[in-house]
């Protein structure tokens, strides 16, 4: 134990030894930090006080109530200055002098840099106003010569200064607008990036429509090269199928048919169209640049690329398309067979313009190929694309499923057992945007005919069915109102006028059916089939 307290003894001074060390060290490291705080509100001070001193020598006039006060002989003067009249303004002074050996040119001063800023860059304009502004108030004969030179430079280049100036603030106020979270709330990394692809874009498109904003320009050029490899590429597909277009559409080109002319060059833009759009997409992603947020031509600009000046149009044609399609089948007012059946709906999302409708063909069939372009998230047209496309294909699997189990239980030995099993469905297809009118009335016979009646709707609407007319002069397509339309050649009058009104393709038809009693059904018109034997009618008949 003794021997141990011994060595504690050795170790105590040492450790004193250090700690004394330590505590010099910390004192002297803040004496150090105490030194570079008092140093940098020395500067702190330094810089207010030569930007509070220049601003105060431009608009002093003490220079010139010096030389009253010398031509006079009075001293109005408050301030105390040397022999030297430089230092009543030792910055504005300083500063000129820079600006006049900027200027020269073999001790000379250069009079054509003064002369005009027509033509020259922007730090020769600011040259100039620096030098009115610091020399304004001088009283050297030689300065004020200066600054009337510089003032009178810069007269001809205000309204250039002027136009650059608000370019500026318009490229500045989109900048601003990509501060993330401007109004204090979060959102997933998905929305960040979809809204930082739209905000570049939108300033890419406020650079190009502000040509005289003082931003570099070089943004395009590195934009480019960024996607050099794909821009490579893309310019030669598009040739070739620019040179495949014209040999298709040479014939026409060559008529004198303006109907012709514009088929051509339709036919130009869809193909250039189908080209372009998965480049487009896949640099969107690459860039995180909503590449068709821009117009046309700021699109062709940006990528350096004249072929895709109408891609965007076409593409939104396409989208358009969707939207008119997805609109049929939403509305009530418009739901029809030419949209609302599993056949047409087949049709349009393989390519093929609805049968007796006025789209276009050729942009339902470029819609089916964009269709099968890959998904991006930087793109706000492809988002859209694929919602409008999926709810199509959902809807058509939707359909398809229904009347597969419709055809299911058609294809059984029917008993009174499926009467709550053939309800069901019925009400389900009745209730779909699903238009099969044929379907519907044959579920609805077998319905009859489990319930024992001809009108299936009476059990579900009980006491009203004493207000019903009889049950054979029902029309056999709403079972609600009187049959007064005939089918030929089967005779059966099995159609009201409502319902008449719905198969007859037009207002004039109807009213021709009417006057003269009948309406012949044309090779061209949609079918129209007997409520009562399914079979098609040749001719409506009121007679």
């Amino acid at each position: 134990m003794e021997r141990e307290l011994d060595e504690a003894r050795k170790v105590i001074p040492a450790m004193k030894r250090e700690l004394d060390e330590a505590r010099k060290n910390n004192a002297d490291m803040q004496r150090q930090l105490d030194k570079c705080t008092k140093d940098k509100e020395s500067a702190q001070e330094a810089l207010e006080k030569a930007r509070n001193g220049l601003i105060d020598e431009c608009v002093s006039n003490r220079e010139f109530a010096k030389a009253q006060a010398d031509c006079f002989g009075l001293l109005p003067f408050t301030v105390e200055v040397g022999e030297n009249e430089k230092m009543l303004r030792p910055l504005a002074t300083h500063i000129l002098d820079m600006l006049q050996a900027c200027s020269m040119n073999d001790g000379t001063v250069t009079e054509s840099i003064f002369m005009s800023c027509v033509g020259n860059d922007d730090a020769t304009s600011i040259q100039h106003m620096l030098t009115a502004a610091l020399g304004f108030n001088s009283a050297s004969l030689d300065v004020q010569k200066r600054a009337e030179t510089a003032i009178a430079a810069i007269i001809p280049v205000l309204p250039t200064m002027l136009e650059k100036c608000k370019h500026n603030q318009n490229v500045i106020r989109v900048i601003k607008e990509m501060r993330p979270d401007r109004d204090g709330k979060g959102g997933s990394a998905e929305t960040s990036k979809r809204k930082k692809a739209e905000m570049r874009a939108n300033v890419i498109s406020a650079l190009i429509s502000n040509p005289s904003s003082s931003f570099s320009s070089t943004t395009f050029e590195v934009i480019r090269k960024e996607v050099d490899a794909e821009l490579s590429i893309l310019k030669m597909e598009l040739l070739e199928a620019e040179e495949k277009v014209r040999e298709q559409t040479q014939e026409e080109r060559e008529t004198l048919s303006g109907a012709a002319y514009l088929r051509a060059i339709q036919k130009m833009s869809i193909e250039k169209a189908k080209v372009a759009a998965p480049y487009l997409l896949s640099i969107s992603e690459k860039l995180e640049i909503d590449l068709l947020e821009l117009e046309g031509p700021h699109l062709a600009t940006v990528l350096d690329v004249a072929e895709v000046k109408d891609v965007k149009g076409v593409m939104n044609d396409a989208l358009r398309a969707l939207e008119a399609y997805r609109k049929h089948i939403e509305s009530e007012d418009e739901r029809s067979a030419s949209f609302c059946s599993t056949a047409s709906l087949s049709s349009f999302l393989s390519g093929s313009a609805v049968e007796g409708t006025v789209q276009d063909p050729s942009i339902v069939a470029t819609a089916s190929v964009l269709a099968k372009t890959s998904p991006c998230e930087c793109s706000r047209w492809r988002r859209e694309f694929g919602q409008a496309w999926s709810y199509l294909e959902d809807t058509q699997a939707e359909w398809e499923e229904l009347e597969g189990r419709v055809k299911n239980i058609l294809a059984k030995r029917i008993a009174p057992a499926h009467a709550a099993e053939l309800e069901a469905l019925l009400e389900e297809l009745e209730k779909s945007d699903l238009v099969n009118n044929e379907m519907e009335n044959v579920l609805g016979q077998k319905m009859d005919k489990v319930l024992g009646v001809s009108d299936r709707r009476r059990s579900k609407k009980g006491s009203s069915a004493s207000c019903k007319p009889a049950q054979e002069e029902l029309c056999g397509e709403c079972r609600e109102r009187l049959a007064s339309i005939r089918c030929m050649p089967c005779k059966h009058k099995s159609l009201c006028e409502a319902c008449a009104e719905q198969v007859v393709p037009g207002q004039k038809e109807m009213d021709n059916l009417r006057m003269m009693g009948f309406h012949p059904i044309g090779p061209g018109d949609s079918p129209i089939i007997c409520p009562t034997c399914y079979q098609k009618a040749s001719v409506l008949s009121s007679l």
